[in-house]
């Protein structure tokens, strides 16, 4: 493991010495030579100046800085001379934006000025001036790390060469040269690998794989796993390793765990799951208290650090669930057998067990390792009939915790939690897996009863690294956070609720989640519920992972870490590891290191968000394919320049009215009032309002919908 810790450290540090070489030009306008440079950085060291010596000739490669005389160098000559360094978000029309992540504002590149860079791709940027806004612009000068070098798009085949037109239209037609089509034909959906990527020309590539016809689901959902560049399988090393796990457990094993088989113990999932990390136990106790044990699957028992495993998942960070298949983090001889909490058989697990009073609050916590044997497999359905009907198997039991996770969940909104529970998109798949209909699953009193316990688990991890912080004992720790909502957002939430003739007023970020929580009682029920809700999450900040610890504030946590689904979430595999050491009092990760991991498993988690977005939107899309002409009742969720987007209400999705689709005046947007207001006779419409439209267009290719208003 050192050697491993070693090398991402030097990486890290080599990152560290470009940053700061080119921070150091930025701040001077004197040329430096490579002992000078040593000198500032405090690098005189040999080793310290043959890096920096290197670091001057990759940034002179990369066009940051420039030779002149007696081997000194200098910020490239023109503009303003800052570089930047930042993620490309490109725009549909060609331009981009540089999202530094520094907190600052982001630097717009004009179409022309993004050299040979593509969207996502990690780039250097000189800043050349700002507009009269005060925004900045620049150039790319150099591409620091492609986001991604293949692409999925339709081939059209000519005599002496072929293009893809790639699917998502932030990426530029590809030039395929003769002998690189690969065995496909004119029409197919393909995979494309870059080769070459000359400035001012298209990018030049190679097809790679035939995916099928356009449209058929396979090819589609395919699509979208190559579009995120999603692991299909695994590699065969870690394969053969995960085939020769078994779940036998040794006797010396057994005898090294708190032993809860004796104790009730069963997992509540989803209908469909196929893999159970988490159990509960619950047991009454002498003094009249109860003890509840939140049981996690011990994957770090199974997957050792440095494993053909344990390098697969840390890669992958996350399960992907798309609609109608899943993406494991973990082979599935882990995932869905030997980790798997399955009923009846003796399963290891890593487990925080509490007693509790009957006002739910926490007398005593014990974390450790254990042996735990599920009595049984309930599904968020059988609990919830049980709850509801206060009869069935366990029903004073799951009575008890239902109350339990009723008041600290009272307790946490008081604190200033935010109550609001998202609706879900699912489907009803046929046996082909092909979608029959469509609906919004709702949390219940059994979903939150395991989320409360979840949370309850996820906070006590974090809260024994957090009490240690700035202590001797103190360590590196993945925490989960989640800033405040920035305040021109919740200014646009504000706007967004008002119209639908809710008031939502609120003087600081503190108060969002009060207001929120008030909102919320207003509108369960209503048709507009899902559209106020799902701008609600869209006005909340990202959570993350970070080493950072700055609290949870969707949840009004002060330390907060993911630790609950080790079998999903790489996050979860290493808090074990950490947990582990640190109740042992080993050694651990460097810093370093874990925000390595940190940063590594936000990207992936957003990247596996969009491609689980982009399969229910293709979903949701083929099942309105053969309703082209048909009429809809829906509302008006978002107003841009070209349109009102409209969300039907009966498919739960999103379809665009085109202004110019508008015949009865001509309607134009209104900033000032945001809303879309005919010149003439001065009808509006406002996000809220309730239309009638009618479906015009169903691009099952572009997952679009295009409607047209009665």
């Amino acid at each position: 493991m050192h050697g491993k810790s070693h090398r991402k450290t030097t990486k890290n540090f080599r990152k560290s010495v470009r940053k700061n070489i080119i921070d150091l030009f930025s701040k001077f306008n004197t040329p430096l030579n490579y002992q000078q440079v040593s000198h500032r950085l405090g690098m005189s060291d040999i080793d310290g100046r043959n890096l920096v010596t290197e670091t001057l000739v990759r940034l002179e490669h990369d066009g940051i800085l420039e030779v002149i005389e007696q081997g000194k160098y200098r910020m490239r000559s023109g503009g303003e001379g800052k570089i930047v360094t930042g993620k490309l978000d490109f725009t549909s029309y060609g331009g981009a934006y540089l999202v530094t992540g520094d907190n600052g504002e982001d630097v717009f590149i004009p179409p022309g000025k993004t050299g040979n860079a593509f969207h996502g791709d990690t780039v250097n940027a000189e800043v050349l001036r700002k507009n009269r806004k005060g925004k900045e612009s620049g150039r790319v000068t150099g591409i620091v790390e492609r986001g991604k070098n293949e692409f999925t798009g339709v081939i059209r085949i000519d005599r002496s060469y072929a293009f893809v037109k790639c699917d998502n239209d932030r990426y530029p037609d590809f030039f395929i040269p003769p002998g690189k089509t690969g065995n496909s034909s004119t029409g197919d959906k393909v995979v494309v690998r870059l080769t070459d990527y000359p400035v001012g020309k298209n990018p030049a590539g190679e097809v790679i794989k035939v995916l099928g016809e356009p449209g058929d689901q396979s090819t589609e959902i395919n699509s979208i796993i190559y579009e995120y560049d999603l692991p299909l399988e695994f590699p065969e090393k870690a394969e053969r390793e995960a085939e020769i796990i078994t779940p036998h457990i040794s006797e010396k094993e057994k005898n090294s765990r708190r032993d809860f088989r004796e104790v009730l113990t069963f997992t509540i999932d989803p209908v469909d799951a196929k893999d159970f990390d988490d159990a509960l136990s619950f047991r009454k106790l002498p003094n009249g208290n109860v003890e509840v044990g939140v049981h996690i699957a011990d994957v770090s028992h199974y997957v050792r650090e440095g494993s053909n495993i344990d390098r697969e998942a840390r890669k992958r960070a996350t399960s992907v669930y798309l609609v109608d298949r899943v993406i494991s983090m973990l082979p599935e001889n882990l995932s869905n057998h030997v980790c798997s909490l399955v009923p009846g058989e003796d399963r290891l697990c890593f487990a925080v067990v509490f007693e509790m009073n009957r006002k739910a609050e926490l007398i005593h916590q014990w974390m450790g390792k254990t042996i735990i044997r599920s009595g049984k497999r309930f599904t968020y359905e059988d609990v919830q009939k049980i709850l509801r009907e206060g009869k069935g198997l366990y029903s004073e039991e799951l009575a008890i915790l239902d109350d339990l996770a009723k008041k600290m969940r009272a307790l946490r909104i008081k604190k200033g939690a935010i109550g609001f529970d998202t609706l879900e998109v699912k489907f009803h798949l046929d046996k082909n897996g092909h979608p029959e209909s469509v609906y919004l699953k709702a949390m219940e009193d059994s979903n939150r009863l395991i989320e409360d316990f979840m949370l309850l688990a996820n906070r006590s991890v974090a809260e024994v690294f957090g009490k240690d912080r700035g202590s001797k004992r103190s360590h590196s720790f993945i925490y989960r956070v989640h800033p405040q909502p920035k305040e021109e957002k919740v200014k646009e939430f504000s706007d967004f609720v008002i119209r639908f003739g809710y008031p939502f007023k609120v003087h600081n970020p503190k108060d969002v989640s009060f207001a929120i929580n008030k909102l919320k009682e207003s509108i369960t029920g209503k048709a507009e519920e899902n559209i106020i809700t799902a701008f609600a999450v869209r006005t909340m900040e990202k959570a993350y992972y970070t080493v950072k610890n700055i609290g949870h504030y969707g949840l009004a946590f002060e330390d907060y870490t993911h630790f609950t689904s080790p079998i999903r979430r790489y996050p979860d595999l290493v808090v074990h590891r950490l947990l582990e050491r640190h109740l042992n009092k080993n050694d651990f990760y460097g810093p370093d290191e874990i925000e390595a991991i940190c940063k590594n498993c936000s990207a992936q988690e957003k990247k596996a968000q969009h491609a689980e977005w982009d399969s229910v939107k293709y979903m949701q899309v083929k099942l309105l394919q053969d309703k082209v002409g048909q009429e809809f009742e829906g509302l008006v969720s978002g107003i841009s320049e070209w349109g009102m987007y409209v969300e039907i209400t009966e498919y739960k999705c999103e379809g665009l009215i085109r202004l110019k689709s508008i015949t009865d005046d001509f309607y134009y947007y209104d900033a000032k009032s945001r809303s879309v207001s005919g010149s003439k006779k001065k009808k509006k419409f406002h996000i809220g309002d309730r239309v009638n439209v009618i479906l015009t267009r169903a691009d099952i290719l572009k997952r679009q919908i295009d409607l047209k208003i009665i």
